[in-house]
């Protein structure tokens, strides 16, 4: 569940159910499109999902007969078991920050009703929220003994901010639920908030995301249940498949609101299969970075740099568009250039200073097929150019020579770079290509 700080998340949760519970019926559905690609498959149910703003996955599914947490990180393609879990306890409701660290609910531990809120952390324990009982074993009346004189259970609808500050959002004392937050939340089971204030919403079997700031819009998902909603505006939510079993997908929005359905209608007149295997295959939303966190850059290259090229004619550098498609492997951190990848890793492979200007790095579709003589265009590249998928980049030989020409492509090797373009390549000995197609990694978003 991504959620803002405990301390700001309470009021506006309260305000915006309110809101929802008022003016809710009076809304007219927005005309939003998904993407819906299914994350599990078979038997058993895969239950309770939820997402970080990585792209992380979490949710339950039972094990030997006990209810287990597995996760499925960002870039992965298949989902293990979250290390750490005693597998004679059902660990259910789980929720992931940023970080990774996952929250849920144990049972068969401690007093009360036996239920304590744990947080995982590279798969050590620790209690966040226990229960107890006076004595020992009383639990809620009437299921608990005559002799109870006090109960207290964990709360079962908790969250996980981005940043890993956790909140409580109801518990069980001395048999009546408490409120911490100020109010009662008749939605809780069924409504989520991102840190932009976009809630997502379960209404009679349908997923819908009412969108901040004055929630009058209102983006129909997808028919499940139990949905959860990140940053990027992916929403992931659990449904039956065609034979009844409970299966988790994620829902990516394919129409962005801005200019970047124009750069994704690039890649699909230009037939750029940026997903290969998918409908459609075209990249998404989330894909792009505007630097927003600035993470599209490098310790010698600005975003500028990255997003733009030079044009042979002029010199001069041309930029289509304020968004771009950054892989990171392109963009590891300097700490990390010594590993032998990215950038940072080729310009110290070459000593350091003088840092050489990059050519070009991202092109949208119509810049990568415009001529040769305008702004870096290549006019005869392939429709896989690894220019529109974010890890490519030109590097420029400033003497024009094959001395200087060898230095940079030998360089980028030792940077663990692709380099399939030869000295009679179209950079000639203008510039040397490289690229981090072999390394994984996602997209930079936002």
């Amino acid at each position: 569940m991504q959620t803002q700080p405990v301390l700001s998340i309470g009021p506006r949760l309260v305000l915006v159910v309110f809101a929802l519970t008022l003016v809710g019926p009076q809304r007219l559905p927005g005309q939003s499109q998904y993407t819906i690609t299914q994350i599990t498959s078979g038997s058993p149910d895969h239950v309770s999902p939820a997402i970080n703003n990585k792209g992380g996955i979490v949710w339950s599914q039972m094990l030997n007969g006990f209810s287990q947490v597995y996760i499925l990180p960002k870039g992965q393609s298949s989902p293990s078991l979250l290390p750490g879990q005693q597998g004679n306890h059902n660990n259910q409701f789980p929720v992931i920050d940023d970080a990774g660290d996952v929250v849920y609910l144990k049972d068969g531990v401690g007093g009360g009703p036996g239920l304590v809120v744990v947080r995982n952390s590279g798969g050590n324990e620790s209690t966040i929220e226990f229960s107890s009982g006076n004595p020992p074993g009383c639990t809620e009346p009437p299921a608990g003994p005559p002799t109870c004189s006090s109960f207290r259970g964990a709360g079962q609808h908790f969250g996980i901010s981005s940043g890993g500050t956790t909140i409580r959002t109801s518990a069980k004392v001395f048999g009546r639920e408490s409120q911490p937050h100020g109010g009662a939340h008749s939605h809780r089971d069924l409504c989520r908030i991102n840190n932009s204030g976009d809630v997502v919403v379960v209404s009679a079997g349908q997923v819908q995301v009412y969108v901040t700031p004055t929630y009058t819009t209102i983006q129909s998902v997808n028919s499940g249940t139990w949905a959860d909603v990140n940053d990027s505006g992916l929403v992931v939510f659990q449904n039956k498949d065609s034979a009844g079993s409970q299966q988790v997908f994620i829902a990516t929005p394919s129409n962005c609101g801005d200019i970047r359905d124009q750069i994704i209608q690039e890649y699909a007149a230009f037939g750029v299969a940026f997903y290969s295997g998918t409908t459609p295959s075209t990249p998404h939303c989330t894909d792009f970075t505007m630097n927003t966190a600035g993470m599209a850059q490098t310790a010698f290259y600005s975003f500028t740099n990255l997003n733009s090229s030079i044009d042979p004619s002029s010199g001069q550098s041309c930029q289509s568009y304020p968004w771009a498609v950054i892989r990171s492997p392109l963009v590891a951190p300097a700490a990390l250039a010594p590993a032998g990848f990215g950038l940072d890793s080729w310009v110290l492979q070459l000593g350091g200073a003088p840092v050489r200007p990059l050519n070009s790095v991202y092109r949208n579709p119509v810049h990568n097929f415009a001529p040769t003589s305008q702004c870096g265009g290549a006019a005869s590249v392939a429709t896989r150019s690894r220019h529109m998928f974010g890890d490519a980049a030109d590097m420029r030989v400033i003497s024009r020579t094959v001395q200087e020409w060898n230095s940079l492509f030998k360089a980028a090797q030792r940077a663990g770079a692709v380099t399939p373009e030869g000295i009679n390549g179209p950079c000639g000995l203008a510039c040397v290509h490289a690229d981090w197609r072999n390394k994984p990694g996602p997209w930079i978003n936002p």
